[in-house]
């Protein structure tokens, strides 16, 4: 598999795309991406009320390339100068392992 991800924030959001790694079944990504939200204040803390939105892709040579799954991430629990892992397990049984921090 040659897979690869595509994130954005909300169903709108800008997408922002991981390299392609080659021949793998089993990738890491150690990719850093600036993704802007929109937050509102709630009892007193910014929240992101948008979540983190994830597909996982096998990128083809030629043609379309294959959706291997998706999922969103929440992102209300993230804070400040606090990294959260969030864990998103897709449709086909892998898992998407992220670190992330505001």
């Amino acid at each position: 598999s040659n897979p690869f991800v595509e994130l954005s924030v909300g169903l709108a959001g800008k997408k922002f795309r991981t390299s392609i790694k080659k021949n793998t079944t089993n990738p890491t990504w150690r990719e850093t991406f600036n993704i802007p939200v929109h937050t509102r204040l709630v009892s007193g803390h910014h929240v992101c009320q948008d979540p983190l939105c994830m597909s996982v892709y096998h990128s083809k040579a030629q043609g379309k390339d294959i959706v291997l799954g998706e999922g969103n991430l929440s992102l209300k629990e993230l804070k400040q100068g606090t990294p959260i892992i969030g864990k998103l397990p897709l449709e086909d049984g892998g898992l998407v392992i992220v670190r992330m921090s505001a």
